[in-house]
C-alpha cells in the first residue's frame, strides 16, 4: 500500500511538472525568459538551481541531467582558474528556424575570456521544451558569417 501511494505521488508530481512546462512555454518570448533565468542563476553561481529548473522543461532523464550538472560544475572550476572571475552575462541573439526551433545565445564574461552559452528549444506540438544546452569557449562562433 505504501509503495502504491508513493508511486501515485510521483506520478502526480510528473503530471504537475509537465503541465507547468506546457503552461509556461507557449511562445518564443517564454523560452527566452526561461533561458535568461537559467543563465542568470549560472551567473550568480547557482548552477544546481539552474539545472533543477532545466529539469522542468527538458524531457531528458533526470539522471542524465544530473550527469551534465556534475560535468558542468567540474568544468567551471577549470574555467575559473583559466579565465578568472565571472563578471556578467550578455544576451547576444535569438535565432528562430521555421516554427519549431529557437536558440538563445549568451556570453558569460570573465576577466580574461568569455564562454558562449546556447539554449535551444523545440516545439513538437503546442508548447516548447528544452532541446539542448551547450556551452564552450568558442566566442568567435558568435559572429555572423
Amino acid at each position: 500500500m505504501r509503495a502504491i501511494t508513493l508511486i501515485g505521488i510521483i506520478a502526480l508530481m510528473s503530471v504537475s511538472v509537465t503541465t507547468l512546462a506546457e503552461e509556461n512555454l507557449k511562445n518564443v518570448r517564454a523560452t527566452k525568459r526561461i533561458a535568461e533565468n537559467i543563465i542568470s542563476q549560472i551567473e550568480q553561481g547557482k548552477v544546481d538551481e539552474a539545472f533543477t529548473q532545466l529539469k522542468i522543461y527538458w524531457p531528458l532523464a533526470p539522471g542524465e541531467i544530473d550527469d551534465l550538472l556534475a560535468h558542468t560544475k567540474e568544468q567551471r572550476k577549470l574555467v575559473k582558474e583559466r579565465f578568472g572571475q565571472a563578471l556578467s552575462v550578455e544576451f547576444i541573439r535569438t535565432e528562430e528556424v521555421g516554427t519549431s526551433l529557437v536558440r538563445h545565445t549568451f556570453i558569460e564574461k570573465f576577466e580574461r575570456h568569455a564562454l558562449r552559452w546556447q539554449l535551444s528549444f523545440y516545439k513538437p506540438s503546442n508548447h516548447w521544451i528544452v532541446n539542448t544546452i551547450y556551452w564552450d569557449d568558442k566566442v568567435s562562433d558568435v559572429y555572423s558569417t
